[in-house]
């Protein structure tokens, strides 16, 4: 919604989404979605070699979802809404007008969406044509 440059000048080595503000993951503490994720270039080879050891398909049929993979194999990643305070929202958990042009929180940078809806199956809402690209 608003500028992104201070969240792409995080320069930690791995930040993504944390569960714990999110209505759709039941407000987790501690969880990973990986809806965002910024990290280093060099970072990253443990989690394949992981998949490559163990074989994608083992990998499949002990987590559910790529976050669940991340959370066993990524320890002490950053939380970006706890590094950008108010600029990461959550369509279920902070957005509470949704027929107004002007709904976002001020400092609102990211909208991330559930499951359900997505931008595209929210017509007519004045908020979302007005910054949705």
């Amino acid at each position: 919604v608003g500028s992104l440059d201070e969240i792409l000048s995080y320069k930690g080595q791995f930040g993504l989404l944390s569960t714990e503000t999110f209505e759709n993951e039941s407000f987790v503490p501690g969880g990973y979605n990986s809806s965002i994720m910024i990290f280093d270039a060099g970072f990253g080879y443990q989690v394949l070699e992981a998949v490559d050891r163990i074989g994608i398909e083992r990998v499949r049929s002990l987590v559910h979802r790529m976050d669940h993979w991340l959370e066993i194999t990524v320890k002490n990643a950053d939380f970006l809404q706890s590094i950008f305070p108010g600029q990461i929202l959550e369509y279920r958990s902070d957005i509470f007008c949704d027929d107004k042009e002007e709904c976002i929180p001020e400092n609102g940078r990211i909208v991330n969406f559930p499951l359900q809806p997505k931008p595209h199956n929210l017509v007519g809402k004045a908020w979302l044509e007005k910054h949705w690209r």
